[in-house]
């Protein structure tokens, strides 16, 4: 799986990209679990759905510069939010994120992309 490094604030994240209609829709349907600090940036998204997930999620919505704009947690079979602004979608482990998040934080993805072994 090809990966990138990111920052969110000052938190150091793992990213996974999806950036096409299917890759978008199943997201992280049918897994097990997201290892800590890893993330799935969902490119082009403004929603999300929880429909045959397995676990909890925190959902950061960002606007088109990347900027944080909310963050809830979702639980399997909730539906997200509709926020004003929103351009993309980042899902990370729950808790991982609500406790501590401010608005307009600046998501920061590295331009290499690397494999994880």
């Amino acid at each position: 799986m090809s990966l990138r490094r990111a920052t969110l604030g000052t938190r150091s994240l793992v990213i996974e990209t999806a950036d096409t209609f299917l890759t978008r829709f199943k997201g992280l349907m049918g897994r097990r679990e997201l290892a800590p600090t890893h993330a799935l940036f969902l490119k082009g998204c403004s929603s999300v759905h929880m429909f045959f997930m397995k676990f909890s999620l925190d959902i950061a919505y960002l606007d088109k510069d990347f900027r944080l704009l909310y963050v809830e947690t979702l639980r399997p079979w909730q539906i997200g939010s509709l926020v004003k602004g929103c351009a993309h979608v980042l899902e990370l482990n729950a808790e991982e994120l609500s406790p501590s998040w401010r608005p307009r934080e600046l998501l920061s993805l590295g331009d290499t992309a690397f494999d994880e072994r």
